[in-house]
């Protein structure tokens, strides 16, 4: 289960043991190992929450391999390439199972949530209730906070677009005592964002990865939505 770009060896060993009628007991172990099919996801990562009824599935596996979500088999490509626009029916939440597997291989699962709401405005009011919004309480012992859940205003400070979706670093004005108070931003859609734009980002602390400044650390942030203000 969970991503791997690589593939990854499984070995099992198995004893057992054998008692003829008349006879003594044999004892031996059977050993065997396989690779596990390859499986990367660009979008939307593991969770997502949306408004729309859709939602893109990109990623990529073994080359020769296939992928399926949920027994419904997606195209790809030779090189293992794949993207698919999703249907999200109805309001709430559910999880989409994607599995991938190749011939010799064994397969991998990669479990994603998904939420769909009726208003990203209105989930965006009520989530700062149950997540962090000051950017202090995440920018020290970064490590110590993983899986905190998040809700930070800010501005663009840098974006780098990527296919489906997107990478950017949020200037965080909540909680910030001395700007710029820096956070990477990974988000599973894209998202057209320009420098100076307002936005909100709604997500948790997934580790801490090296600031603009030698030898500084800033937090990075896996956002499930992004809410876009501009000025």
């Amino acid at each position: 289960t969970g991503v791997e770009p690589s593939v990854r060896r499984l070995e099992r060993r198995v004893p057992y043991s054998v008692k003829p009628k008349d006879g003594a007991t044999q004892n031996g172990e059977v050993s065997f190992q396989l690779g596990i099919a390859p499986l990367t996801i660009d979008a939307p990562g593991d969770s997502i929450t949306t408004d729309a009824a859709t939602f893109v599935l990109a990623g990529r596996t073994l080359k020769g391999g296939e992928v399926s979500v949920e027994g419904r088999p997606l195209q790809v490509s030779p090189e293992g390439r794949f993207a698919q626009v999703m249907s999200v029916s109805q309001i709430g939440e559910t999880t989409v199972t994607v599995r991938a597997a190749a011939p010799d291989h064994a397969p991998r699962l990669f479990a994603i949530h998904v939420q769909r709401v009726s208003s990203l405005a209105e989930e965006g009011a009520r989530r700062p209730a149950q997540a962090t919004t000051t950017y202090s309480a995440i920018a020290t012992a970064i490590e110590q906070k993983i899986g905190w859940n998040v809700a930070l205003d800010g501005v663009v400070f840098e974006h780098r677009p990527a296919e489906y979706s997107s990478l950017f670093l949020l200037d965080a004005r909540s909680g910030c005592g001395a700007p710029p108070c820096l956070a990477r931003v990974v988000y599973g859609a894209r998202a057209d964002l320009t420098q100076g734009e307002k936005v909100s980002v709604f997500g948790r602390v997934s580790g801490a990865v090296d600031g603009p400044r030698t030898g500084t650390k800033i937090p990075e942030l896996v956002a499930d939505f992004v809410i876009e203000a501009k000025r």
